[in-house]
C-alpha cells in the first residue's frame, strides 16, 4: 500500500511539474497567463495526462524487461520522448496542425517535463524499494 501511494505522489508531482513547465516556457516566449487560463489548462491537460500515464507505466516495464543497466537514463528519456503521443493529439484538437505556435510549445514542454520526472522518480522508488527488500532479507 505504500508503495502504491508513492507511486502515486509521483505522478501528482510529474503533473504538477508540467503545468509549471508550461507555465514557465509560455512566459519565456513573452505571454502570461491569468488564473483562469490556468485552470482551463488543468480542466483539459488532466484526461491527457491520465491517458499517458498507462503509457508511462508500459514504456518503464518494456525497459525492466529488455535492460539490466542505465535504468537511470531510460526512464526519464523514453517518458519524455513519449511528449509526442499527448502533444500530437491536443496541438490537433485545439488549433489544427500548427505545431510552432506558443501554445504547442508550451504543451510540449508539460509533456517532456512530466516524463522527465515521471521517469526519475520511478527509478528513485524502485531503488529506494529494492534496497528495502535486500534488507528485509
Amino acid at each position: 500500500m505504500q508503495k502504491l501511494g508513492i507511486y502515486i505522489l509521483a505522478t501528482i508531482i510529474s503533473f504538477i511539474g508540467g503545468i509549471y513547465a508550461f507555465v514557465f516556457t509560455f512566459n519565456l516566449l513573452g505571454y502570461s497567463l491569468s488564473n483562469g487560463d490556468i485552470g482551463f489548462l488543468v480542466v483539459w491537460i488532466s484526461p491527457a495526462f491520465l491517458i499517458t500515464i498507462p503509457l508511462y507505466l508500459l514504456v518503464i516495464n518494456e525497459i525492466d524487461e529488455k535492460f539490466n543497466k542505465l535504468k537511470f537514463i531510460l526512464y526519464p528519456l523514453c517518458c519524455m520522448l513519449l511528449f509526442i503521443l499527448p502533444s500530437f493529439v491536443i496541438v490537433l484538437f485545439l488549433g489544427g496542425a500548427q505545431f510552432f505556435l506558443p501554445e504547442s510549445i508550451s504543451i510540449y514542454s508539460l509533456f517532456i517535463t512530466a516524463g522527465l520526472i515521471f521517469g526519475t522518480c520511478n527509478w528513485i522508488i524502485k531503488k529506494l524499494f529494492s534496497k528495502n527488500d535486500l534488507n528485509k532479507n
